[in-house]
Formats: C-alpha cells, structure tokens, sequence
C-alpha cells in the first residue's frame, strides 16, 4: 500500500505487535527482536493492556521488576495456565474478588510504565530510529455521558461503573504518553 503511494521509495513493514502484551513485555520484545532488524522507524500503541492487566490498578509496585514481575517456571506450564484459566473463569464461587474498575487507580506504577517506554525510546535514539508513539483510544474522553457512550458496540459490554473508572484512568496515561513524547525531538506523537 504504501509502495503504491510513493513509487520512488521502497517500505519493508514488520507487524511486531503482540495483542494482549503489556509494555513490560513490548520493552522485552523491542530489545530481544525488533532492535535486530535495525529500523528506520518503530510505531508503538501501548498502555491499554497494562491498564487491562490490572498493573495500574492492583498493587502499587515498589520497583519496575515487581511492575514487570515475569512469570515463574511453574506458572510458565500448561497445568498452571489450565488451572489458572478455570479459577480465573469459577473464581467467583471461590474467591470473590473486586474487578479492576473497583480498584483505584495507582498513580505510582505510572512510573513504571513510563520508565518501559522511555527505555525504548531512548535505545532508538542511540540508533538513530524515529519513532511513533500513539495515545490511547480517545473514544471514552469525552463530556458524553456513560449511558450515552455504552450504545457504541465496543463498549456495550462494559457496565457503568467500568466505563467511569476508565474515563478518569485513560486520560492520565495518555497525559504520561504525552509528556514523553514532548521530551524526545525524534518522537511524534498520534
């Protein structure tokens, strides 16, 4: 596609995106297999799945290695991922837990996912990458209504109290992806 727009110039594009990855594990990724590939541009789209994965919300971690806290080796096996499934699916009949919406949400660990990014950022810097950094969906900052905005099919299946926890949530990390990328001249921002 972009071949056919500009003729004179050659694209290679490599879709390294992993769907569900946290920016612990994007940072992983970019220094472990992007980085070897020595690109003349890298577009990242994160913060979502840290919000998702409860990393904002849970626990406040005191440092990046418990914000980015890898799996042991039991927890890597097929046992514990079947196990984990099925308690994560019946928990409620076991272990009633309040979903991440009920949680606040903990400004600290923002540092965490910032120091994820800005790690990246600044490798590419070295190499001479441009880089895109792309704010979070805007759909839910908006003066709309909660009830209002649940008619769109993408948020229909969220309740109430879920939507207006992400309505205050979302602007902060798209104010920290804001400032990062103000800092860094070879950064644009989306």
């Amino acid at each position: 596609m972009l071949t056919n727009q500009f003729e004179d110039l050659h694209f290679q594009v490599i879709n390294a995106g992993v769907w569900g990855y946290t920016s612990c594990q994007i940072n992983k990724i970019y220094k472990n297999e992007v980085s070897k590939f020595q690109p003349d541009m890298i577009i990242l789209s994160l913060g979502w799945n840290d919000f998702q994965h409860g990393l904002f919300t849970e626990t406040e971690a005191q440092n990046k290695s418990h914000y980015c806290k890898e799996p042991t080796a039991f927890e890597k096996t097929y046992t514990f991922m079947l196990l984990h499934y099925y308690f994560k699916k019946y928990r409620k009949y076991f272990l009633p837990q309040k979903p991440f919406y009920e949680h606040s949400f903990k400004t600290k660990n923002l540092k965490f996912f910032t120091k994820n990014i800005v790690e990246i950022i600044e490798d590419a810097k070295r190499k001479g990458i441009s880089l895109g950094l792309f704010e979070l969906p805007a759909m839910i900052e908006t003066s709309e209504p909660v009830t209002k905005q649940m008619r769109y099919p993408q948020l229909s299946k969220w309740n109430p109290r879920q939507l207006e926890f992400q309505k205050r949530s979302i602007p902060l990390i798209n104010t920290a992806l804001k400032s990062i990328a103000a800092a860094y001249p070879h950064v644009f921002f989306c």
